[in-house]
């Protein structure tokens, strides 16, 4: 995604999926399943986001758009719909 740069408040991001954890007692925890909220890790940015590329992200669902670039799957959202980065 190097030669795709998006505009001005625009975030190019690849979405992953969070998986279960299984404690010891045997107990499934599932990773947070929020309505309307998406899990992505950042692939490109403009250049003045404060967002690092590798940035893992929650942002709400319905924000931008999905697309397709020399083969490679990405999300285009507007930095405004990210809510928050997690490691």
């Amino acid at each position: 995604m190097s030669r795709v740069n998006p505009t001005k408040n625009w975030v190019i991001l690849k979405e992953i999926f969070l998986e279960e954890d299984v404690e010891a007692s045997g107990l499934y925890i599932i990773r947070p399943n929020v309505a309307n909220t998406v899990f992505g890790e950042v692939m490109a940015k403009y250049p003045k986001s404060e967002l690092e590329i590798g940035s893992k992200v929650v942002f709400r669902e319905y924000a931008g758009g999905r697309w397709s670039f020399q083969g490679e799957k990405a999300l285009i959202v507007p930095e405004v719909a990210i809510l928050a980065t997690f490691s």
